[in-house]
């Protein structure tokens, strides 16, 4: 299959299973592929016409700024090109997922955490942050062992507490252990904070494990969500409609 037809046929939903698979991988990996897609994607301007006004306004503003960014860039030039096309590729997936199709739970949530989680953000300090920060750089580098393992021990008794059951939880989702991080996000939704996204973190997880019960349990957070006004309200606004 040729490389257009074979992203073609992604969007429209007529590959198999286990070669959706291979191709959202690949774009993580292969940045001059995903800079392929990007473009295909950009380049859909049937899409347009299709599209309820107000889903059109939300990829229509995405589009623009990734044409913009690409107006500015010389398409095959440097690595951090590469890179950057991989990013958008990306978030042009997770958008079209979100908003464009009927997705199943698990994809929506899937599409989340590539985007929002595929990294954690580094700060510097020390004494618990220092020992934070090795826990981040553990998870970034993809030693998601190491990196559950310092985030439990500061999850017990530690002034960063939040933030390590947070990161704790991010990376049992992104290794797979949909309960370990349904058990980690439930425990944040409990904490009195400021800004707590708990609840919008655990509808994810129970998507992502998908069990018989764990979508009506999905619904039932993304609700708390909405009505509360918490962190992920326009995201469980969208998947209301499709769970």
């Amino acid at each position: 299959m040729e490389e257009q037809a074979y992203i073609a046929a992604y969007f429209e939903g007529t590959l198999p299973e286990e070669e959706k698979t291979a191709f959202e991988e690949r774009c993580l990996n292969d940045p001059l592929f995903a800079r392929e897609v990007a473009d295909y994607v950009m380049m859909r301007d049937a899409l347009r016409e299709e599209l309820h006004q107000q889903k059109h306004q939300r990829f229509a503003e995405l589009y623009q700024e990734v044409a913009a960014e690409t107006a500015t860039r010389h398409p095959y030039f440097g690595i951090k090109n590469l890179v950057w096309y991989a990013a958008a590729c990306i978030a042009l997936i997770a958008t079209w997922l979100i908003f464009f199709t009927n997705t199943p739970p698990k994809d929506l949530a899937n599409a989340y955490a590539a985007t929002h989680f595929k990294q954690l953000g580094v700060t510097m300090g020390a004494g618990e942050q220092e020992r934070m920060q090795q826990g981040i750089a553990a998870f970034n580098n993809r030693h998601f062992t190491e990196a559950s393992n310092i985030f439990k021990t500061l999850s017990k008794d530690s002034s960063l507490k939040a933030e390590a059951v947070k990161n704790l939880g991010i990376t049992q989702l992104m290794a797979g252990d949909y309960t370990g991080a349904v058990d980690s996000f439930d425990a944040l939704a409990r904490m009195d904070l400021f800004t707590n996204p708990g609840l919008f973190y655990k509808a994810i997880a129970l998507m992502q494990r998908s069990g018989p019960a764990d979508i009506e349990a999905a619904r039932k957070c993304l609700k708390e969500v909405v009505e509360q006004d918490l962190p992920g309200k326009s995201e469980a606004e969208v998947w209301l409609k499709k769970l």
